[in-house]
């Protein structure tokens, strides 16, 4: 397993190369449309703002995972159209204004100019961050036998935890949490290389961000329209989800 300060030393050379590199790009074509000056305060401006936006796209990327394609599309889009335009919004009068347009003369269409451009960056920003993650994932998850231990990480030891041990697993961002012998385990995955990476019938998936160990579940309560409380072992109660109804019934209620 790949210990955090790595991680992050990871992310922040992807974060600062993409972002230099688009306020470049951003900066030479603004140049040709308005001047040196105009450029550098537009989109030194755009670049900071993808810095901090990181942040917010990840909490939007970390709560589309697991679901349909279409519908993470959806979302991601929808999140980097909102940031860019409310981006574009508090910049455009300040450029307008250096390039010598009254205010006045600004229309809705003016006022929101580059905003659909400035949504492709972002939206290109959210699709390389999760091909790097999934990569990541894949090299720290993929098993050549089956596995009987996992590489986790307690605060900033590294440890190897026997999956016998494990009670449930929770998403966590770019991370997932496991919990076992009432201690708390972090694993930089996703749910989906988690539970094809655990044996096959030990675990189940029973909501889009948590996985139980079938052998902790100690009783099962039902709730409507589905959706059940989990009783583990360790006494958390895990709720299900309504689309992992049919697994949950086969593997916990037949």
């Amino acid at each position: 397993m790949q210990d955090i300060p790595k991680l992050w030393r990871k992310f922040w050379i992807f974060h600062g190369a993409f972002w230099a590199v688009a306020g470049f790009l951003l900066f030479l074509s603004g140049w040709m449309q308005g001047g040196v000056f105009v450029s550098l305060v537009r989109n030194l401006y755009l670049a900071g703002v993808g810095l901090l936006l990181a942040w917010p796209l990840m909490m939007v990327l970390a709560a589309c995972r697991g679901r349909d394609l279409l519908v993470r599309l959806l979302a991601v889009g929808a999140a980097c159209y909102v940031a860019s335009l409310l981006t574009v919004l508090v910049i455009n009068p300040v450029t307008f204004t250096q390039l010598g347009m009254p205010l006045d003369d600004i229309t809705a269409r003016v006022l929101t100019a580059g905003a659909l451009n400035y949504a492709m960056v972002l939206a290109l920003w959210c699709l390389l961050h999760e091909m790097l993650m999934m990569r990541d994932a894949s090299v720290d998850d993929a098993p050549s036998a089956p596995l009987q231990t996992l590489a986790v990480q307690k605060g900033k030891t590294n440890r190897s935890l026997d999956i016998a041990t494990i009670d449930w697993i929770s998403a966590a961002g770019d991370y997932v949490e496991i919990h076992a012998g009432g201690e708390t385990f972090l694993k930089r995955a996703t749910m989906a290389s988690m539970i094809q990476a655990l044996p096959e019938g030990a675990f189940l998936r029973v909501h889009r961000s948590c996985i139980v160990a079938v052998a902790a579940v100690v009783a099962t309560e039902g709730k409507s329209k589905g959706a059940y409380q989990l009783r583990m072992r360790d006494d958390k109660l895990v709720e299900t989800g309504r689309s992992y109804q049919a697994g949950v019934e086969a593997a916990l209620l037949s």
